[in-house]
């Protein structure tokens, strides 16, 4: 006889799942469960044959073993399903650290290797390539001239020693004329500039006049200051447009006889920010007067204390459009910087990525401003994926071909409708140029008036125009996004290639 406690008290898996399921397929049905007990005395009346009696002792041990195999079942099922489970956890995982690695060690370019082979007969051929540099046979351009450069002359004279013959000993004349050679030249030194400031004496009795008049100072852009307005140029043009450390260009300075503390740079530059608020509100003004913008935003260490607000992390916003790009400075990145930023902005496009306070947008949700996702950005993506997942590589990448194909598309549209705006612009040009070269004298008497002219032809289509689709034929005009224009394909950057 089976050993029920036995089987119950064992807390092996593997022994619960061999003997339940074992039990279960001996004793799935009454049937099978009648013949399995058949050899077994039962001291009840027997109802018929291969069928359990009601008062039989055995009846609760056949129960006790279906219900134990049902648990067993149920055990192995949610087994399977952790093992599915952690299956997939270690895929993720495995892809992670894929993706971590191609991030530390793989190309940080995301050019793609064959694209222009993915592209078919899209892709553009420029023909066999040459050697870069000057070809045989081909005029030269020259030496550069720096006719625009002052001059400062120089003489050169003999040594006293080689201004006399060697033989006789008598010394050589001058002719008045030279031969003559130039050096560009840059001279980089600090001085002190000394304004002496003449005093003049009056010479009449008018009552109300000093006795003595002094010319009045030269104009300082920091009161009390002593540096001069060449030192701040320098230093605004070493610091925002060469992008230079402030340290390096102290140390470069410093190597001209000036030594500036770098106190009085970072003070200086505070108090004459506000010269600069008319200007910078005129560049906000003209961005704002665009329809098509870009936005994104990155991570700013600025070591400055503010209340309520621990750590040095802020954010660099940058708004581009075609004329200007402006750039704001906030500890938050959230969507209180471009909301503010496009207060009071009717309408136009904004290329984004597909972070979730550019949807918060008054404007956007107005229907003013429509969002523009980046195509890069999803090219990225799909880049990832085919990086950290084998299995989906083909996919991603054929993904990364499409979206190239894409912005290849857009770059022709341009280009066509580069080419048919300028043949339209020529055609006005000569439309409205004055008929006095081409005049003829009048048979009627009323002067001069102008011979008809021929039209002019019209250019051929550039190649591959035809087989642009509708809607990448439109123009991308200024207010295209009150006219359903369509949006830019490229990012801040424009597409890799």
């Amino acid at each position: 006889m089976w050993n029920w406690g036995e089987i119950a008290l064992d807390t092996r898996p593997p022994i619960w799942y061999k003997r339940g399921m074992d039990s279960a397929q001996a004793l799935r049905s009454d049937e099978l469960a009648g013949s399995a007990l058949a050899g077994w005395v039962c001291a009840a009346p027997e109802p018929g044959a291969g069928k359990l009696c009601p008062a039989c002792p055995l009846k609760a041990e056949w129960s006790e073993l279906r219900r134990q195999a049902g648990f067993y079942r149920s055990m192995h099922e949610r087994a399977c399903q952790r093992e599915k489970a952690l299956e997939r956890k270690v895929e993720e995982l495995e892809a992670k650290v894929r993706l971590r690695e191609q991030e530390l060690f793989g190309r940080k370019s995301e050019r793609s290797q064959g694209l222009a082979n993915a592209q078919g007969a899209l892709a553009r051929t420029d023909g066999p390539g040459r050697p870069r540099g000057h070809r045989r046979g081909t005029p030269g351009h020259g030496r550069k001239s720096y006719a625009h450069l002052p001059v400062q002359e120089e003489w050169i004279d003999l040594p006293k020693k080689e201004c006399v013959c060697e033989r006789c000993g008598l010394p050589f004349v001058a002719n008045g004329d030279s031969a003559d050679s130039e050096q560009v030249a840059v001279e980089v030194r600090a001085y002190r500039r000394r304004f002496r400031r003449r005093r003049y004496r009056r010479t009449c009795q008018c009552p109300r006049l000093p006795a003595i008049v002094v010319a009045p100072p030269p104009p300082k852009l920091i009161p009390k200051g002593r540096c001069d307005v060449s030192v701040w140029v320098k230093v605004l043009l070493d610091k925002y447009l060469f992008a230079r450390p402030t340290g390096r260009l102290l140390a470069d300075l410093a190597t001209a006889g000036l030594g500036l503390a770098a106190g009085t740079v970072t003070d200086g530059l505070r108090r004459i920010a506000p010269v600069f608020e008319p200007v910078m509100d005129g560049i906000v003004a003209r961005h704002l007067s665009e329809t098509q913008w870009h936005a994104d935003e990155t991570g700013w260490r600025v070591f400055e204390p503010l209340d309520g607000k621990e750590g040095a992390g802020w954010w660099l916003w940058v708004f581009l459009s075609a004329s200007a790009a402006v750039y704001v400075l906030d500890p938050s990145r959230s969507a209180r910087v471009p909301e503010a930023f496009f207060a009071g902005v009717e309408g136009g496009f904004l290329v984004v990525d597909r972070f979730a306070a550019y949807k918060a947008l008054t404007g956007v949700k107005a229907g003013k401003l429509l969002l523009a996702f980046c195509w890069q950005h999803v090219r990225r993506d799909f880049l990832d994926i085919a990086r950290s997942w084998p299995v989906h590589e083909t996919w991603g990448m054929s993904w990364v071909a499409a979206i190239g194909e894409l912005v290849h598309l857009n770059h022709v549209r341009l280009d066509v409708l580069d080419s048919c705006f300028a043949a339209k612009r020529n055609r006005r040009c000569r439309r409205v140029r004055p008929a006095r070269r081409g005049c003829a004298p009048d048979r009627r008497g009323d002067g001069r008036t102008p011979r008809r002219r021929t039209r002019p032809q019209r250019p051929p289509p550039p190649p591959l125009a035809h087989r642009l689709p509708r809607c990448l034929r439109r123009a991308r005009r200024p207010g295209a996004a009150r006219r359903g224009g369509l949006p830019p394909l490229e990012p801040l950057g424009g597409p890799p290639p």
